[in-house]
């Protein structure tokens, strides 16, 4: 079972690209891990709630999102990412203990713009097409 979610948090490193075979084509997704906190009010400051913080796994199956991601986001990069949400169950490579983490297929990551200084946009693709010389046909 999977559930629609949002997860809001920071990129605890880089985003990963991997390549993995499905159905026997070889198929390129992007990983990310969110650590997703909140924050409550302990008289006039803001104090981190641990117990609802969690770190979640991201898996960008899409591959122009994935690439995007890669190309724009690192390590303490502040996101967006929406998805199904399930619960990922496996053992410890070391002890053999049981364990679970969350885990997400992402539909959209976005940036969040709480903590940017800067942003440049690209042309627009109409301005990009006008550049680009009309095909002809003999």
């Amino acid at each position: 079972m999977s559930i629609q979610s949002i997860v809001r948090g920071n990129l605890t490193k880089d985003p990963e690209a991997r390549e993995i075979r499905v159905d026997g084509e070889t198929r390129r997704v992007v990983d990310i891990r969110i650590f997703s906190d909140e924050y409550r009010r302990a008289g006039d400051q803001l104090v981190q709630d641990d117990d609802r913080c969690a770190g979640v796994d991201v898996t960008i199956w899409v591959e122009r999102l994935g690439d995007q991601v890669v190309a724009h986001l690192r390590k303490g990069s502040r996101v967006e990412a929406s998805g199904t949400m399930h619960l990922h169950r496996y053992k410890d490579r070391e002890t053999g203990e049981p364990r679970a983490g969350l885990q997400m297929n992402a539909d959209s990551v976005t940036l969040v713009l709480s903590r940017i200084d800067s942003i440049s946009f690209a042309p627009p693709r109409r301005a990009l097409d006008a550049e680009e010389p009309a095909m002809v046909s003999s």
